[in-house]
């Protein structure tokens, strides 16, 4: 048996960097609600472009796309943003 046929079995594939332990892109689809890290309601997805999230109109988003890389995870119809620390400190993004 060939265990290493072209190399694509030699190693564990790497996540991409909008991946996440805790959720696949793929779980993100129109209409789910994006949280942040505190439970504040963000907005809703309209659709994923690239390796962004753009969200509907409307709510009290300030930008209309986030980068996929501060998705901390999926649960059921929500996206859990990840918290950035920045107000630990009292600065502003």
């Amino acid at each position: 048996m060939n265990q290493q046929s072209d190399g694509e079995d030699a190693a564990p594939r790497q996540p991409q960097q909008a991946q996440s332990a805790y959720f696949n892109r793929h779980e993100i689809t129109p209409g789910m609600l994006v949280m942040s890290a505190e439970g504040t309601f963000v907005g809703t997805v309209q659709g994923i472009e690239g390796d962004e999230i753009r969200l509907s109109p409307g709510g009290d988003a300030e930008h209309t796309l986030l980068p996929l890389s501060l998705v901390d995870g999926v649960d059921d119809n929500r996206v859990i943003m990840r918290s950035r620390g920045d107000n630990a400190f009292g600065m502003e993004a």
